[in-house]
């Protein structure tokens, strides 16, 4: 599947003799107005990589839906408003992918990714869940934001090492995230990046599901 970026309908001149664009930056036959990724060269129809999808979805969470708070997840009813595709001026590519009738999220060419959502309530919650694909990305940091917090945003990180070509299963302490509860307990996006001393190859591409706090 082509991981691709939503872009913008350009306008062109219609200025008589104006010239239309022609730069292909990186020579894969799509020019840059037209590529959702104008700085890597990629076989799909919008310019980008093809970017292999895992042959299974993870495992289904088995706790009750009363004993979670759901980012995103088919086994529960998620929180409201989330956007898993942000504006946030990044690089990074995304699609939607279904695997058997059980929805992922896919990213790829990956600087840093968020999503956002209305604020989850931490009250009584003392884990996060995540389950993470990737055979590109070997430690990915997990950003939990609190845009709510006292005297402006709180934002704090954790690497975590994932398994090559296999769903790893991260359960995450709260406490972990020094400080974030004290910040107010208000859990409102994610970040993920590349983690410290962590490598990326590739399409440098990544697959999320099962996205809770419990």
């Amino acid at each position: 599947l082509s991981i691709r970026r939503q872009r913008q309908m350009c306008i062109r001149d219609s200025t008589p003799g104006a010239s239309l664009p022609t730069t292909d930056s990186d020579g894969d036959g799509v020019i840059d107005i037209n590529d959702a990724c104008p700085d890597v060269a990629g076989e799909g129809e919008d310019g980008c990589p093809v970017v292999a999808t895992p042959a299974s979805a993870p495992d289904a969470p088995t706790l009750a839906e009363s004993e979670v708070a759901s980012i995103y997840s088919d086994s529960y009813t998620d929180v409201a408003n989330a956007n898993y595709y942000p504006d946030w001026s990044q690089d990074t590519q995304f699609e939607e992918v279904d695997i058997d009738g059980n929805k992922i999220l896919g990213y790829s060419q990956l600087n840093y990714q968020g999503n956002t959502f209305d604020g989850v309530d931490l009250t009584g919650k003392t884990m996060i869940h995540f389950d993470v694909y990737s055979s590109e990305i070997d430690i990915l940091k997990i950003v939990l934001i609190n845009t709510a917090a006292e005297g402006g945003t709180f934002e704090i990180g954790v690497d975590k090492t994932l398994s090559n070509g296999a769903w790893t299963s991260i359960d995450i302490p709260l406490s972990e995230f020094e400080g974030f509860v004290a910040s107010g307990g208000n859990l409102d996006q994610i970040k993920y990046e590349v983690g410290t001393d962590g490598t990326a190859s590739g399409n440098k591409s990544f697959f999320l599901d099962n996205i809770y706090v419990y």
